[in-house]
């Protein structure tokens, strides 16, 4: 019987080591394939980020709500009740975060909203003395209207660890904060009840 040793002795031109290939599911280890013409990469699996180039985003993770919830008198940065958690897959890859927010408020107070990574605030401002620090304000102007606000950051968590992110949000006076719905919220087809999401998704370095 001719052996795959064999048949590479008598094929003309070969090159390489091991045993001859035959075309029904074979294995081929360590080839290069130099730089081909073509390729097709349909049903490649295992492909590591790394190969992405800089500035890809992927690893994608998103929280959606779509219930009514509320802050009592928020008058330190409290949890708005909308977070979203991500894995990084290297520690040199930022986050780029987004928080989508519809807000209602019971009086005509100011509110702030900051991003936060873990315990740590994000993308606030500095240098503030006494004034308050966050990332945005909103203002609803009446407690029957409801206010959309977007916060975005790009993040550097420099870690492989799972990493949550949240929303948190303050008044400068009195009031209640709510999520998804205003403050007079009357059951009534002349208000309205939304949607809010936070949004994660790894920038390659």
């Amino acid at each position: 019987m001719t052996t795959n040793n064999a048949v590479n002795v008598g094929l003309s031109g070969a090159t390489g080591t091991g045993n001859f290939v035959g075309s029904n599911s074979p294995a081929i280890v360590t080839p290069n394939l130099g730089t081909p013409s073509a390729i097709n990469l349909t049903n490649a699996t295992a492909l590591p980020a790394s190969a992405l180039p800089s500035g890809a985003m992927f690893n994608f993770q998103q929280t959606q709500v779509t219930t009514a919830s509320s802050v009592s008198n928020p008058t330190t940065m409290t949890d708005l009740g909308i977070s979203v958690a991500i894995t990084p897959t290297s520690a040199s890859n930022k986050v780029l975060v987004r928080a989508v927010l519809a807000l209602g408020s019971d009086t005509t107070n100011l509110l702030g909203l900051q991003l936060v990574r873990g315990s740590t605030p994000i993308g606030i401002a500095t240098s503030v003395s006494t004034r308050l620090a966050a990332g945005v304000n909103a203002y609803t102007g009446l407690a029957s209207n409801i206010l959309g606000v977007v916060l975005e950051w790009l993040d550097s968590p420099a870690t492989t660890s799972s990493t949550t992110y949240k929303v948190q949000v303050q008044n400068n006076g009195a009031g209640n904060a709510y999520l998804n719905r205003s403050s007079t919220d009357t059951d009534s087809n002349v208000f309205f009840r939304n949607v809010s999401v936070i949004s994660v998704c790894e920038v390659h370095a």
